[in-house]
């Protein structure tokens, strides 16, 4: 995957039209490329019904993931900041800043189609202002589903020159394999027929094919 910005970090923006969960193996297999580079990992979800807790997300990437980006000790500061959003993007824009001095750093927001407005306000505006920083971020979202503060943040970054990824349905040769893969057996045409009912999403179809092992 190309992700980097000038100097050839530019972000990722991961769009599943079909698969809900595509996109987020997407992310595990960054996740685990990263962390075999040694760069510092930090990986959240947006939540149905979040919406009014402000930068959740990408406060718990932050913050929140093992061995965490910025210390927790600096989110005390930013809760007690006066005028809440703009002051907390200017020191998270600070300390992304520092951290990535000692090593590059991954930020990875999925789920983003229930991200809140602050969340997508740093999707839109903290990626610009950290260009010249090693600083890779890989956002992941259901278009169909995503907000309009989420699509502008989208579209924006991918005006800016963001690697767009839309995941498709699975072509029936994929299909094909994952059967074959999940089962340990090559797959007959009535099991064929049968997995094509999952519409090429890998998601229902390894369920589907789970429940026919058990």
């Amino acid at each position: 995957m190309t992700v980097g910005h000038r100097d050839g970090r530019r972000p990722a923006l991961c769009q599943a039209r079909a698969d809900p969960r595509g996109k987020t193996r997407v992310i595990d297999e960054s996740i685990r490329i990263a962390t075999g580079l040694s760069l510092s990992v930090g990986r959240s979800a947006a939540e149905p019904g979040e919406g009014a807790a402000e930068l959740a997300p990408m406060l718990r990437a932050l913050f929140g993931s093992p061995g965490p980006i910025l210390d927790r000790t600096l989110l005390a500061d930013l809760r007690a900041a006066p005028d809440g959003r703009y002051w907390m993007l200017e020191d998270l824009q600070a300390s992304l800043e520092r951290a990535a001095l000692d090593a590059p750093v991954v930020v990875c927001l999925d789920d983003l189609q229930w991200a809140d407005a602050g969340t997508a306000a740093t999707l839109r505006l903290l990626p610009g202002r950290l260009a010249s920083e090693p600083i890779l971020w890989l956002h992941a979202a259901r278009p169909d589903e995503s907000p309009a503060p989420v699509r502008t943040a989208f579209d924006q970054l991918a005006g800016d020159g963001a690697v767009r990824i839309v995941l498709e349905p699975l072509p029936a040769p994929a299909v094909e394999q994952v059967v074959a893969e999940t089962l340990g057996a090559e797959p007959d045409s009535e099991l064929l027929l049968m997995a094509r009912e999952a519409g090429g999403n890998p998601f229902f179809l390894v369920e589907l094919l789970l429940g026919l092992a058990r």
